[in-house]
């Protein structure tokens, strides 16, 4: 079982987050620990959802299969978002108006990093395992990943300037989609992870077409945007195989 890493991970980084923010450490030592319940129910529950439904990791490689995983981390995210907002609201960390932002951010946030991290994960898990050989498909792969590390860093970093803020975040469309139906799922969801995190640490940072002077509603617009280009590129890539 991997319950427990996770209630310690999650745990751990609330800790963290809650101790540099100047929270009594009794106060943050119980939401962290209501959080953490929270992230690990919320884990298991589509753990054993997806078991029962879809029993073939591999068969995410179907278009009806990943709708189906979707809508369980839909589900699931419910726990670990109603559970932490509540938590933090009620030890007044945050006020009970700001309650259903708060929620709708966190749940947004869980589903999106499930939606990038999982099918990494899925598409790398066999690969390790086989004998790593240097041939020419890798050279492509690797400039693939130099082209979306330039494109995400241009329009997500503001490495170059692009009048329309509004045109700017799907100019990396098109390289994913290339990398959709040339590359496999492995290399794909690879690109997608790499392109999301350097939109992430760019939005974080105050950069980027997203970033606004909150930045729980930077964050929230990047996570709908995020996890609907996601869900549209995965599902080509279903379609196409």
């Amino acid at each position: 079982p991997i319950w427990p890493g996770i209630m310690l991970g999650a745990f751990s980084v609330n800790m963290i987050v809650f101790l540099s923010h100047q929270i009594d450490p009794s106060v943050a030592l119980n939401v962290s620990l209501l959080i953490s319940t929270g992230n690990t129910l919320s884990a298991l529950t589509g753990y054993f959802l997806l078991k029962k439904i879809v029993r073939d990791v591999s068969a995410l490689e179907k278009v009806k299969y990943l709708f189906i995983f979707t809508s369980i981390i839909l589900c699931a995210c419910l726990i670990s978002s109603t559970i932490g907002a509540t938590a933090v609201c009620a030890a007044k960390i945050i006020s009970w108006d700001q309650y259903f932002i708060i929620w709708f951010t966190w749940w947004l946030g869980d589903v999106t990093g499930i939606l990038i991290v999982t099918p990494l994960l899925l598409s790398w898990v066999n690969y390790l395992k086989t004998k790593w050989q240097w041939n020419k498909k890798i050279i492509e792969i690797l400039l693939l990943y130099g082209l979306i590390f330039v494109a995400s860093g241009l329009i997500f970093c503001d490495w170059a300037f692009v009048h329309s803020t509004y045109i700017k975040p799907y100019l990396i469309i098109p390289l994913l989609l290339y990398a959709a139906f040339y590359f496999d799922k492995r290399t794909l969801t690879t690109a997608i992870t790499l392109s999301f995190s350097i939109a992430i640490w760019g939005t974080v940072n105050g950069y980027g077409s997203f970033a606004s002077s909150s930045i729980n509603d930077s964050l929230l617009s990047l996570q709908i945007y995020i996890s609907t280009v996601s869900l549209t590129i995965l599902t080509l890539k279903a379609t196409i195989n």
